[in-house]
């Protein structure tokens, strides 16, 4: 189940990066979900990175979903940390939209990966 999960974020990931390369009403510059040239490429990049760690194995899937939820939350972090009309570390745009889904995506990808059929947590790395 987790890796077919990581797979579905990946493709979503991947295809939001494409997406702001395209005109469309959601992302881009001045859109929705403002984004740019950098957080495109990232996204296609991250994407590309969590397929190659999820299809390993489960565990790994598992693992790419951890470390791309905490990734995911503090670019969120970071972002509304951000004065409005800068860039998010001097490296992409963001606004608030765009922070709120970085940390709704973290987060839900982060709860995906909590194991509910065992009493004691399970550390997968």
């Amino acid at each position: 189940m987790p890796k077919r999960t990581a797979i579905i974020f990946v493709c979503a990931i991947i295809f939001v990066g494409f997406l702001g390369f395209f005109p469309n009403p959601f992302f881009g510059a001045d859109k929705f979900f403002q984004t740019d040239l950098a957080q495109n490429l990232a996204h296609i990049f991250i994407g590309i990175i969590m397929l190659f760690i999820g299809l390993k194995s489960e565990a790994r899937a598992i693992f790419s979903l951890k470390l791309f939820s905490v990734i995911f939350i503090c670019i969120a972090m970071l972002g509304f940390l951000t004065p409005i009309d800068s860039k998010v570390l001097g490296i992409f745009e963001s606004n608030l939209a765009n922070n709120w889904l970085h940390l709704i995506v973290g987060i839900g990808m982060l709860g995906l990966t909590i194991n509910k059929n065992s009493e004691k947590p399970k550390v997968i790395i």
